[in-house]
């Protein structure tokens, strides 16, 4: 990876930092790997490169790397040059991951209502599972117009005034 610039944190230390924030929802190496792909100003780094900037086995850098995959957090593709895999962070990498977290919401809703239906409707039990599907079909509810708000915040501008260009660097 690139030296830091001036005023920067540090690869390693943003890299640690970010590692910190994410432990809550992610395993540490899976972390480091999302970490390390954020941080570089690499298109994208192989499975080897990322072992070595962050000291880790190639199998857990694979499993993890597989679980960032199915995430919809980081995309995989051979080099036909090296028949290596390669990681990248796309830009909608975080509307990916969040509808397939969605996708997942709707399967576990499915079940919450077949189990509420199936429960003494004021059991103790019934009562926690319809709090939690309540909870989800509310925030699912939301989400296409939260999506279509974030187009037209990224039309007018967002923060990224430059879009165009950012995303033609990171075609690399």
């Amino acid at each position: 990876m690139p030296k830091a610039q001036s005023g920067d944190l540090g690869e390693a230390a943003l890299v640690d930092r970010l590692t910190e924030l994410f432990q809550g929802i992610l395993p540490p190496m899976a972390c480091r790997i999302l970490a390390a792909l954020l941080v570089t100003d690499e298109p994208h780094l192989s499975s080897r490169e990322l072992a070595e900037h962050l000291s880790a086995s190639s199998s857990s850098i694979s499993t993890m790397a597989r679980l960032l995959n199915s995430l919809g957090l980081v995309d995989r593709e051979v080099s036909v040059e090296t028949r290596r895999d390669l990681f990248r962070i796309e830009l909608d990498a975080w509307q990916r991951a969040q509808l397939n977290g969605d996708e997942e919401l709707r399967k576990l809703l499915h079940t919450l209502d077949d189990e509420v239906m199936a429960r003494e409707p004021h059991s103790v039990s019934a009562v926690k599972l319809r709090s939690m599907r309540d909870f989800y079909t509310f925030l699912l509810e939301d989400t296409p117009q939260v999506f279509q708000r974030y187009e037209r915040w990224l039309e007018a501008g967002g923060v990224r005034k430059a879009w165009p260009e950012d995303a033609a660097r990171l075609e690399g």
